[in-house]
């Protein structure tokens, strides 16, 4: 008997010392891997500075098992010749729009708001919402989805225009003028759709203006306070925040010439080191938030990876996917997202951001496990191909390192 019960302790500590010595290897094989997709990542970004005419880039990964790899290169600022570093921010542009698509989803999953439901219900009493174009009818879905039917954005509007033109002459914010977001969206008012709701797409700031103050009129609390306390805060997002004309460790940002018609005044050095030459707060729920990559790809984990809000939602966001969607945007747009099915990485769920002097994306693989972000401080429109040589530099180095 005694022989038996020595024998099971032996045995039993012979398996305990063959699992640790296993976590001890596989612990080991994980940082293994995680330094060679560093090394990889800084070489891609590094390599891409060096070929190509932007100042600076960012980018960062969020490796499986959650870990954020993050490398820069290039410049911050070209005149003073400020090194670009992970730390510092930029603007993501209308990747803020996946930040309204979730404080509306979590609105959704507590009862509040139905996607199903027609935006009049909500908003339908408002001045501000008579006369938009197909407004009676169009659901909430339809709004975020861009099959609202809505023509044209508020962005090409001569009075938002002239405003952006005077923040600059003048050194004054939009709100300083007695504008307002709800007058964003007076100025497609009247105007004759498109489409009817749900038979076609256009990529409009005033869809997810109208979307930020439906969530703002059932909440209850400012756009910008739903989305530090549900997302921000709780999710340790230390980095980002709504952005404003002067902004700490920032960077500056160049807007090319070619570009300067559609928004008369803003100097081709749009940001000084954080400090705007115009007012970006006129972004608002069509983007409008501030960060750096670590943090953008830390959000696109949370956001198209499932774990942002409450509940089982990716299904209800990418179910929503409007296939009518240009395809230079996707295959689909859904609630917050846009959706590649098929690609070399497998499929894709992302979005893309551009502002006054940034361009920026942050997606998710859901094959891999993965996410990853890349910004830019100016408006470089190759930034898809270097998001795919990042993601072929990465997974090279995991399937390298995997094999040994």
């Amino acid at each position: 008997m005694q022989n038996k019960i020595l024998t099971g302790v032996l045995v039993a500590c012979v398996c305990a010392m063959l699992m640790a010595v296993a976590a001890c290897s596989n612990e080991e094989t994980g940082q293994e891997s995680h330094a060679s997709v560093e090394s990889a990542l800084q070489a891609a970004v590094d390599r891409l500075a060096a070929e190509n005419n932007f100042p600076g880039i960012q980018a960062a990964i969020i490796m499986p098992d959650g870990t954020v790899i993050e490398a820069a290169a290039g410049l911050a600022d070209r005149e003073q010749e400020i090194s670009m570093t992970t730390n510092m921010r930029l603007l993501s542009g209308s990747i803020g729009k996946t930040y309204v698509a979730a404080a509306v989803m979590a609105l959704v999953a507590e009862g509040k708001l139905a996607l199903e439901e027609k935006v009049s219900t909500y908003v339908g009493d408002e001045d501000w919402y008579q006369g938009f174009p197909n407004g009676d009818d169009v659901t909430l879905g339809q709004m975020l989805n861009h099959s609202s039917g809505v023509p044209r954005d508020y962005l090409v509007h001569p009075e938002f225009l002239a405003a952006v033109k005077r923040s600059v002459d003048e050194d004054i914010n939009l709100v300083d003028m007695g504008l307002t977001h709800e007058d964003f969206v007076r100025w497609v008012s009247g105007l004759e759709p498109g489409f009817a709701p749900g038979e076609g797409f256009m990529y409009t700031d005033v869809a997810y203006t109208v979307a930020a103050l439906v969530a703002e009129k059932v909440d209850g609390r400012s756009l910008e306070d739903q989305i530090r306390e549900r997302f921000i805060t709780p999710y340790k997002l230390t980095r980002t925040e709504a952005q404003t004309r002067r902004m700490t460790d920032f960077v500056s940002a160049y807007f090319p010439p070619p570009m300067h018609p559609g928004f008369p005044g803003v100097p081709e050095k749009s940001v000084t080191m954080g400090v705007f030459a115009f007012d970006p707060g006129m972004e608002w729920g069509g983007g409008g938030y501030a960060s750096n990559a670590g943090d953008l790809a830390r959000w696109a984990h949370l956001w198209f990876g499932g774990e942002a809000v409450d509940g089982s939602y990716i299904e209800t966001i990418t179910g929503w996917g409007n296939e009518h969607v240009i395809p230079q945007l996707g295959d689909a747009y859904g609630v917050g997202v846009q959706i590649r099915y098929d690609s070399p990485f497998g499929e894709r769920l992302y979005h893309g951001g551009y502002q006054l002097g940034f361009i920026a994306r942050a997606e998710h693989l859901p094959e891999h496990g993965m996410s990853s972000a890349i910004m830019i401080n100016t408006v470089d429109i190759a930034y898809e191909r270097y998001h795919d040589e990042i993601w072929n530099a990465v997974l090279t180095a995991i399937e390298i390192q995997t094999d040994e």
